[in-house]
């Protein structure tokens, strides 16, 4: 895939700007990075190995920044072509995402999650609690849904924060889970904002073979989406440390702080 007719005024944009161009060349990946977008560049391209390229669809645009996704359709899926997206052991999510309205968006998901099929999922909801997150890695068990709350589970694990970002700017998020400890961890800007414990059965879902959408979560009978900005994701079949977020943090920070 060839980057679109727009991505060399984009680049040329954000020059402009003084807004400094963040190359994906900073980020350090491997065999075990299964998905790398770079949506600055006006593309879903997959900068892996894996070639998990992915679809833009619905209400959207790219920008200097990323692409935005309008919150009604606009969505990114990332189809399920390759075993490298099933994952039963330990992963890491993380990207660069802006959320400016005051409502709950789907940032990150595979799954359906009123089917206790989930793999893993990501939301966050502007103008609650200071920024509130939740996100979670489910088992094989049924869910438990209630109305007026995101979700609640019987096997798996959620984690949520309060205060856990500012609405309308950009932030690294990270969400490591670590099938050996039980642990999932939700990181942003380097920095560990909440954690929590993952209950038996310790791996993901069985049924894996779903997509992975960015701004779209599948809730069964309909997506729920997610008007959010989108700088650049990266998914990794192995938990990242630390150390290792912060420097991806640091690497890219430039080009959205």
């Amino acid at each position: 895939m060839q980057p679109n007719g727009d991505t060399f005024k984009m680049l040329i944009d954000r020059l402009k700007l003084r807004k400094p161009i963040p190359l994906h060349s900073l980020v350090t990946i491997d065999s075990d990075c299964v998905f790398y977008g770079a949506f600055w560049d006006g593309v879903a391209t997959d900068r892996s190995i894996y070639e998990n390229d992915g679809i833009v669809s619905g209400g959207y645009s790219f920008n200097v920044d990323g692409i935005s996704l309008d919150g009604i359709n606009g969505l990114i899926t990332i189809p399920y072509s390759s075993p490298s997206l099933a994952f039963t052991d330990s992963f890491t999510l993380e990207m660069w995402w802006r959320l400016s309205v005051n409502s709950l968006a789907a940032i990150f998901s595979q799954g359906i999650v009123a089917y206790g099929g989930t793999n893993y999922k990501f939301n966050a909801r502007g103008g609650y609690n200071g920024g509130y997150i939740d996100c979670g890695v489910l088992g094989t068990g049924a869910n438990q849904v209630y109305p007026g709350f995101p979700w609640k589970i019987n096997h798996g694990g959620l984690v949520q924060g309060y205060n856990a970002f500012t609405q309308g700017l950009f932030h690294h998020s990270a969400i490591t889970f670590d099938s050996v400890a039980g642990k999932i961890i939700y990181y942003i800007n380097g920095v560990v904002i909440t954690y929590g414990a993952h209950l038996q059965p310790s791996t993901p879902a069985s049924n894996l073979a779903y997509p992975v959408l960015i701004g779209g979560q599948n809730g069964g009978a309909s997506i729920s989406y997610g008007a959010i900005d989108v700088g650049e994701a990266r998914i990794w079949k192995k938990v990242l440390s630390q150390s290792d977020i912060t420097t991806i943090y640091n690497a890219t920070k430039d080009g959205y702080t």
